[in-house]
């Protein structure tokens, strides 16, 4: 997995059960709003949308569990 993926995926597990907007990810990571729902919709394993796609969370009903290094490892 690339560092990009890590990065989202570490703001992600940062947010909690509340997620993130992806405005707020935009402005955290430094990657653009399209690239963010770019790799949501690729990496739909990880990340659990809320509120009707603005809001993304960890998964924490995978094998990972919402561990971001697992994730890293199988991606």
């Amino acid at each position: 997995m690339s560092v990009k993926a890590r990065k989202i995926l570490e703001a992600l597990e940062s947010s909690g059960k509340e997620g993130r907007g992806i405005i707020t990810l935009s402005l955290e990571t430094g990657y653009s709003q399209s690239d963010l729902r770019s790799f949501f919709n690729k990496n739909k394993q990880f990340c659990v949308p809320l509120n009707g796609q603005t809001k993304y969370k960890l998964c924490q009903f995978t094998e990972e569990r919402g561990s971001v290094d697992e994730m890293v490892l199988l991606a």
